[in-house]
């Protein structure tokens, strides 16, 4: 019969009583068997860095894509407003429904909705997996319109989906590394992804076909969508080199593999990413 407990700054003279008499009790009953007591990791012996040490020694990515066209033209809506020949027309056909599939400001000529991200999940200084976001996702559907276009989820991190319409809608994941069972969105459980995806995947209504977007699923939080003027910023990103995969739904990729170097406490701007239709 054998027992340990584990020192980790705390004297192992303090923790022998209460093994004694642990095996004491096991021994009076018969039983041989092996365990280790190891008492909580306190914060002033750990060997990881802490949260704020981290913060501290991370840096920032930012940038614009940046429509390099010599037109810029939304595409037709998919929906018209007062539109007869759609499905739902009373909720859907209220109002324009707009192409989201490619989306250029015409102001600062950025590209919406496109996804930059870490090729791989970089070490964490911890010495542990990433933690989880604590925040929970929301995805709507209001209007026949699927709120947001573009989603960035790292796995396991709680995906809920809300149908604000007075209607069904039917969502199908089109997930390739995952299993995620599709269902009318009253019944819906929220999401969580075990596995990251290899490249974005697409979300749409099996009722109306308008309504869809795509969403990106990384084992890490290392990502970020572009907004409407085409910005984007990754933060807390390990010091050192790191290579960037650049996607969006209209093109696939603007950028397969852009290698940047990270600097501690610095924001590394890649200014203007160059976006051009095929």
């Amino acid at each position: 019969m054998q027992s340990h407990l584990s020192s980790n700054g705390v004297s192992e003279n303090r923790g022998q009583p209460a093994a004694a008499s642990v095996l004491a009790l096991i021994a009076s009953a018969g039983i041989a068997i092996l365990f280790t007591l190891t008492p909580a990791r306190q914060a002033s012996d750990s060997k990881f860095p802490s949260i704020q040490d981290v913060a501290a020694e991370s840096g920032t990515i930012r940038g614009q894509i940046y429509y390099s066209g010599t037109e810029i033209s939304d595409l037709p809506a998919l929906v018209k407003k007062g539109a007869v020949d759609v499905k739902d027309a009373h909720i859907a056909a209220t109002q324009d429904i707009p192409n989201e599939r490619l989306l250029i400001d015409p102001e600062s000529r950025g590209v919406a909705n496109v996804f930059v991200y870490l090729t791989k999940s970089p070490e964490n200084p911890r010495g542990e997996a990433w933690p989880v976001p604590a925040d929970e996702l929301t995805v709507r559907y209001d209007g026949c319109r699927l709120f947001p276009h573009a989603l960035f989820a790292t796995t396991r991190q709680t995906i809920r989906v809300v149908d604000e319409d007075p209607l069904p809608n039917y969502m199908h994941v089109q997930a390739i590394i995952n299993e995620v069972h599709v269902s009318l969105l009253l019944d819906m459980a929220p999401i969580q992804f075990r596995r990251s995806e290899k490249t974005p995947i697409e979300v749409f209504c099996d009722f109306h076909s308008w309504e869809s977007g795509y969403w990106l699923i990384l084992d890490h939080p290392f990502a970020a969508s572009s907004n409407r003027r085409g910005e984007f910023a990754i933060t807390g990103l390990p010091p050192g080199k790191h290579t960037l995969k650049i996607w969006h739904e209209h093109v696939g990729y603007v950028q397969r593999g852009l290698d940047v170097e990270v600097v501690a406490g610095e924001t590394l701007d890649l200014g203007r990413i160059e976006f051009s239709q095929p």
